[in-house]
């Protein structure tokens, strides 16, 4: 074997190794976000559903309740809507670091992977949507809890 096949065989393990990189990195963030973002939806979504459930039960003196009650349904429907928002943007995420990869050059000398103007562009958005995409889930999580403080507070005036 000689030099330029040499430098031939460590350029393709190189390649395969970013794109294993991208697959194995790309397949483990797009189940993680799945999963976050399917528990997200449960919990808010299910805590709307047992609030009208538990409104339409109690709903005596409609005027007093309606107000007191619809406060916490409020949050779990805005927890909701983060979680959604939280699911775009991590398609966005995915979508913008996998072109990163797509587009950087395999070289067959040293250092055999470079990063292009525009992969580093779509680097860039990708780190931003990944960012955007935890903020909403977190305020997801967050209206959850305030939501759930809000009950609390609704039901010692309710019951």
């Amino acid at each position: 074997m000689n030099e330029h096949d040499e430098e031939r065989e460590h350029a393709i393990r190189a390649h395969n190794q970013e794109t294993e990189f991208f697959r194995h990195t790309n397949n483990a963030a797009i189940e993680a976000g799945h999963i976050a973002v399917k528990s997200l939806f449960l919990i808010n979504g299910g805590a709307v559903v047992v609030m009208l459930a538990f409104i339409a039960n109690i709903f005596n003196d409609i005027e007093r309740n309606a107000e007191t009650l619809t406060k916490p349904l409020i949050f779990f429907v805005a927890g909701v809507g983060f979680a959604v928002l939280a699911s775009a943007l991590t398609y966005f995420t995915n979508y913008c670091f996998a072109s990163g990869s797509h587009g950087r050059i395999r070289k067959w000398n040293y250092p055999y992977v470079e990063d292009t103007k525009a992969t580093r562009r779509w680097v860039r958005w990708g780190i931003g949507f990944q960012i955007s995409a935890i903020i909403l889930a977190v305020a997801s999580f967050v209206v959850f809890a305030t939501g759930v403080h809000q009950l609390n507070v609704a039901l010692s005036h309710v019951l």
